[in-house]
Parts: C-alpha cells; structure tokens; sequence
C-alpha cells in the first residue's frame, strides 16, 4: 500500500515538473523576444538620430561658396 502512494507521489511530481519546464520555457522565450524586439527599437531611435544629424551636417555642407546671381559679399 505504501509503495502505491509513493509511486502516485512520485508520478505527480513528474508531471508538475514537466507543467513548470514547459512553463518556464514559455517565459524564457517571450523574455528573449521582448529582449530583441527592445534592442530592434532603441536601435531604431539611434539610427533615426544619426540619420537627423548627418543631414543637419549635409545642409551645412551645401551652403555656396560664391553668392548668388546677382549678389555680392561686398
């Protein structure tokens, strides 16, 4: 009788392992999208950051050397 109980014991933990694995795997691979789908976004910001100031520097580049038709610096 004991060996029954013991038995059913040890079959229940079994399958309460297998329940917390399959959990735990869930949770680790929502927490790595979440992880690259954050990494994806601040890269995103950083770009869209040196994209504004390499035009800001390509605006300043394109001022004219000589005046316009019609102009002087004097």
């Amino acid at each position: 009788m004991n060996k029954q109980i013991k038995k059913k014991q040890i079959e229940s933990l079994g399958a309460q392992l297998l329940v917390l694995q399959n959990n735990y795997t869930g949770l680790l691979i929502s927490w790595i999208v979440s992880l690259v789908v954050i990494a994806l976004i601040m890269i995103g910001i950083v770009y869209y950051i040196w994209r504004a100031g390499q035009q800001q520097s390509e605006s300043g580049e394109a001022i004219p050397l000589r005046p316009a038709r019609g102009y002087s610096y004097t």
